[in-house]
């Protein structure tokens, strides 16, 4: 059995909540990029195809998002 990597995991929990949130990819795309052109790359980061991305891109989607990844971090 394949174990899911950390890219696919974050994936799913970006996929999971724009989606409980009633978001479309465009929609998502353009409260984190102020643009509509980023939809694709947010939806390979949700398939977990994307494999290289930096932190600032996932803190900028989860923020989209309504998270702060860094409460994630706090004690």
């Amino acid at each position: 059995m394949k174990k899911e990597t950390i890219q696919e995991a974050i994936g799913k929990f970006i996929y999971n909540e724009r989606k409980k949130q009633k978001l479309s990819l465009t929609a998502l795309s353009i409260k984190v990029y102020k643009n509509k052109c980023s939809a694709t790359r947010i939806g390979n980061i949700e398939k977990g195809k994307t494999k290289n991305y930096s932190i600032n891109t996932v803190f900028e989607i989860f923020y989209a998002l309504n998270y702060d990844l860094r409460e994630i971090f706090k004690e």
